[in-house]
């Protein structure tokens, strides 16, 4: 079937948390929902509604608990299933890991890919360990009942996609459907922001963006900022994380580091800083990147192993690092941007230039893409 042919569609959409300001996962969904409530009849099914948008209807998932969180994870599986089992829709989409869903759009790698070891004896220490753990044995359990050869799963990146393949090799290849970005329309007088905030005009602010400061490669940015001598280069962190995790080899540069934890104006903190550093272990897109370009800043960040929005990027689009813990290029890269003013003005543009091709009209399109297959294979059943 014709995704355009199909009628007053109705689509049941799984998240735990429907939130715009949460992280990656959790505007993703909100975006693209935006976009499907203007074409079809769509119902959020949710523990945690934060955003209210008009034309969708929400469903309240109860949650007596969110932690452990696999066990969490479970019971929002099996309560959105026995809800939905006196409904009937057209397609069952979740942005979380469920038993029950017709399409799944994944944000995390697998967990069955902490199991792949070239180390014999590790790979077989792990695989032991799964008969003890309650948690492995859920996440495993949800996994194999997503990853079903007849459902369509959706990724963020390539790099996501190449992941699932790896663990689950009998399922359809999966639609990649990159996020997208809204246009600035306005921005931000930045002394203005900087007055507000405490900083000076001279001051050459360096952002990071993320939600857990040790994956994210926090202490490899400060390792680097300690290399560089110049006293106008200060690290601004915005994000949930924990400080005790950070570590500093030089006092000055702690009386330079300015954490704001979160927050819900991060629009006015991409304004006001001048670069963003994102040197992560390990992202399957990385949003924070692609807001910053989309703000005109020069982005540091690692290749497309490491985060999979470097495998659209060009070395003329933003400082692509070989590994995240690659100290020295940090070093050099936020150095060239800060002395370099032609340097900078040039990655400020490519990287604005990229932003502008990446829309959720696009992602829309490619989930519609997957939507059309699900009705078809439903059609020829």
């Amino acid at each position: 079937m014709k995704i355009e042919e199909a009628k007053e569609l109705k689509i049941a959409i799984l998240i735990r948390n429907f939130d715009e300001s949460g992280g990656g996962a959790e505007r993703y969904c909100v975006e693209l929902c935006k976009k499907l409530s203007l074409l079809f009849n769509v119902h959020v099914f949710s523990q945690n509604i934060v955003t209210n948008i008009e034309g969708i209807e929400f469903h309240h998932v109860e949650s007596s608990f969110s932690k452990p969180r696999f066990l969490n994870q479970l019971l929002f599986s099996f309560k959105t299933k026995k809800i939905l089992r006196g409904l009937s829709f057209d397609i069952v989409h979740s942005h979380d890991i469920v038993t029950h869903a017709d399409v799944y759009t994944i944000h995390v790698p697998c967990f069955k890919s902490k199991f792949h070891s070239p180390n014999i004896f590790k790979l077989l220490i792990k695989k032991m360990s799964i008969f003890f753990s309650p948690r492995q044995i859920s996440y495993l359990y949800l996994e194999k009942k997503a990853y079903q050869a007849k459902n369509q799963i959706i990724t963020v990146s390539q790099m996501l996609a190449t992941n699932i393949l790896d663990c689950y090799p009998n399922i359809l290849k999966p639609t990649i459907a990159y996020p997208g970005i809204h246009p600035i329309t306005k921005k931000n007088n930045k002394a203005d922001l900087r007055s507000k905030y405490g900083f000076k005009e001279s001051d050459f602010l360096v952002l990071f963006v993320a939600n857990g400061y040790l994956r994210k490669g926090l202490n490899y940015l400060i390792e680097a900022i300690e290399q560089i001598s110049e006293e106008k280069i200060s690290l601004v962190i915005i994000g949930d994380g924990n400080k005790n995790e950070v570590h500093f080899s030089k006092k000055s540069i702690i009386n330079r580091t300015y954490f704001f934890g979160k927050v819900g104006n991060i629009s006015e903190f991409y304004s006001m800083c001048d670069i963003l550093a994102h040197p992560t272990n390990g992202d399957t897109f990385g949003m924070a990147p692609l807001e910053a370009m989309s703000n005109q800043l020069p982005v540091i960040l690692p290749n497309k192993k490491y985060c999979g929005i470097s495998e659209t990027l060009t070395p003329i689009d933003a400082i692509i690092l070989d590994r995240p813990d690659d100290i020295n290029a940090i070093s050099k890269g936020i150095q060239n941007l800060f002395q370099s003013s032609r340097f900078y003005k040039n990655l400020s543009l490519n990287g604005y230039k990229f932003s502008k091709k990446m829309s959720w009209k696009n992602t829309l399109n490619q989930t519609l893409k997957a939507y059309e297959r699900t009705l078809s294979a439903k059609e020829n059943l």
